[in-house]
């Protein structure tokens, strides 16, 4: 995909979405200072890449579980 269509993409699905936190993540992302220094992968603790590493192959197997089905287990459980 290109550049320019993963951005038609994106606006798309900004301009569908009723979310407000999405909305407000996006702005937050996007408006983040540019000079702000991100740790490499090689200076993120092995303990850290071996969490994130397994969390990958987890969702790559499908054993996580979607949000929509945690939420609706949350709001079961304390009756929101």
């Amino acid at each position: 995909m290109t550049i320019t269509a993963k951005k038609s993409r994106l606006i798309e699905l900004i301009q569908q979405t009723e979310d407000d936190k999405a909305i407000a993540f996006a702005l937050a992302l996007f408006e983040a200072p540019k000079n702000v220094q991100v740790e490499s992968w090689e200076d993120t603790p092995e303990i850290v890449r071996e969490g994130i590493e397994k969390a990958i192959k987890q969702a790559d197997t499908g054993e996580l579980t979607p949000h929509k089905e945690v939420m609706a287990m949350f709001r079961e459980k304390y009756k929101e």
